[in-house]
C-alpha cells in the first residue's frame, strides 16, 4: 500500500468532518443573511443525503 493511500485512510474521517462543518458554517452565514443558493442548497441535499430511502413526506 503507497503512503498516500495511507495517509488518505487515516485523514479521511478528518476531511469529511471538516466539508459538512465547512458546509454546515456557509448554510448557517446564508440563513442569518437571508442569501440562500438554492443551486447550492440543493447539491447538498444531494451529498449529504443520509437517508436516502425515507420520503419525508410520510412523516406529516
Amino acid at each position: 500500500m503507497s503512503c498516500i493511500i495511507i495517509i488518505l485512510k487515516l485523514n479521511l474521517p478528518k476531511l469529511i468532518c471538516a466539508h459538512s462543518l465547512a458546509r454546515f458554517n456557509y448554510l448557517l452565514d446564508s440563513i442569518k443573511k437571508n442569501t440562500i443558493n438554492e443551486r447550492f442548497l440543493s447539491a447538498l441535499e444531494v451529498l449529504d443525503d443520509i437517508f436516502p430511502e425515507i420520503d419525508f413526506r410520510s412523516f406529516h
